[in-house]
């Protein structure tokens, strides 16, 4: 029962990567983004701290326009901050995340 409940809940997890709207605040949607957002979110990565710089620079790659990068700066403050406030995330992702929530904050003004 509980592999089928688990069978069940990861096919959804990639229905929903497949039509990207899982994290709906963010412009880019690509079924890659998706998942390291997921990665990030949901804490899957927690041995591997530095993905969070590499989940920057990915979305970073992704937008083109002051505007847009204006709203992937608060998407992803967002994102790391309900991963904090999520907990049932393991407490050392939690904390790196807080690490980290900084950085969409200290990135400069885009010009336009």
């Amino acid at each position: 029962m509980t592999q089928r409940t688990s069978k069940t809940a990861s096919a959804a997890l990639a229905e929903s990567s497949a039509r990207c709207a899982v994290f709906p605040d963010f412009v880019a949607q690509d079924a890659a983004i998706a998942r390291l957002r997921a990665q990030v979110r949901y804490g899957l990565m927690v041995d591997c701290p530095p993905c969070i710089m590499n989940w920057f620079s990915e979305e970073e790659r992704r937008v083109d326009g002051a505007d847009a990068r204006r709203q992937l700066y608060v998407a992803e403050f967002h994102l790391l901050l309900d991963v904090y406030a999520d907990a049932l995330v393991d407490r050392i992702w939690r904390y790196c995340c807080l690490d980290h929530i900084f950085y969409p904050l200290r990135r400069p003004e885009p010009a336009g």
